[in-house]
């Protein structure tokens, strides 16, 4: 691939694809949270060995968790415009490591926790989300954002977290996939802006360089 980047020719197609899958994918969740609101909360088991509380994934935890992993693989596949691999590699694996780092401290510090999850005995964070869902989001918004000013810049930033919020805030209430300790939805409103801006700025920086240092 060449150093310089080329505009995409129907950018509104790619915007459109992202927010009409967004949309179905919002209507869905809400779908699977009103089944959710009429179950009986999973049982909790005692973990003989560390002397934890451990949540079992029960059949709705396990759909939103299956539906999740799709919707994400299905945007990754059809919506995200693969002529910008270097960068979007970049990001994704810019993103996981921010989440990564930034995930960890947030549950040993007790501001929230995530009672299901995957892997639960090597990951105290949801890998679920910080490793796949989030990072394929946040390339997303530097697709729709790449050839854009400030404004948009931080207009889409704030639209992409509001619609992660609204999606997040009712499985805190309904379901034991997150649960906040320390926390609240205004909290990780705010904290996804900021991260979906640090990719921007990241990902801005390493073009810069690649441009510069690639003459």
């Amino acid at each position: 691939m060449g150093s310089e980047y080329v505009c995409l020719k129907r950018p509104d197609k790619f915007i459109k694809n992202a927010f009409r899958i967004m949309r179905k994918a919002f209507l869905s969740f809400m779908f699977i949270l009103i089944l959710v609101h009429t179950r009986v909360k999973c049982g909790y088991k005692h973990d003989e060995q560390n002397g934890q509380e451990a949540c079992n994934m029960n059949s709705v935890e396990l759909l939103i968790t299956v539906s999740a992993f799709l919707i994400a693989l299905l945007l990754l596949i059809f919506v995200v415009d693969w002529r910008y691999f270097r960068d979007w590699v970049v990001v994704f694996l810019f993103k996981c490591t921010l989440d990564f780092i930034w995930g960890s401290p947030v549950v040993e510090l007790k501001l929230l926790e995530y009672p299901v999850r995957l892997l639960p005995k090597y990951f105290d964070t949801s890998i679920l989300f910080e490793l796949w869902v989030f990072p394929i989001l946040c390339i997303l918004y530097n697709q729709v954002t790449k050839d854009k000013g400030i404004g948009s810049i931080i207009y889409y930033a704030v639209v992409f977290s509001a619609g992660i919020t609204a999606i997040e805030y009712p499985l805190e209430l309904y379901t034991n996939l997150i649960h906040y300790m320390e926390w609240t939805w205004f909290t990780t409103f705010y904290t996804l802006i900021i991260t979906f801006l640090m990719s921007r700025t990241f990902i801005a920086f390493f073009r810069w360089g690649c441009n510069y240092f690639g003459k």
